[in-house]
């Protein structure tokens, strides 16, 4: 499992809908998405931008991205 975020809720309303019908996941309380690594690969298929999260830095204010995607 990863943890995600997304860059506003807009993008966050489609990967959501693009992944609930094929994977399982956590939305925490942070606002920050737990989802299987296979759903990565959907995302950016679908062009969607997202940042992956250190787990040690998950529910900090300012997390430092071990990755981003752009969903160019």
């Amino acid at each position: 499992m990863t943890i995600i975020t997304f860059p506003d809720r807009e993008t966050e309303k489609r990967a959501l809908a693009i992944l609930l019908g094929q994977f399982c996941g956590h939305i925490l309380k942070t606002g920050e998405h737990r989802v299987p690594d296979e759903a990565l690969a959907v995302l950016t298929e679908q062009k969607i931008a997202f940042t992956v999260v250190d787990p040690d830095q998950a529910g900090q204010p300012r997390p430092h991205p071990l990755f981003r995607y752009s969903g160019r």
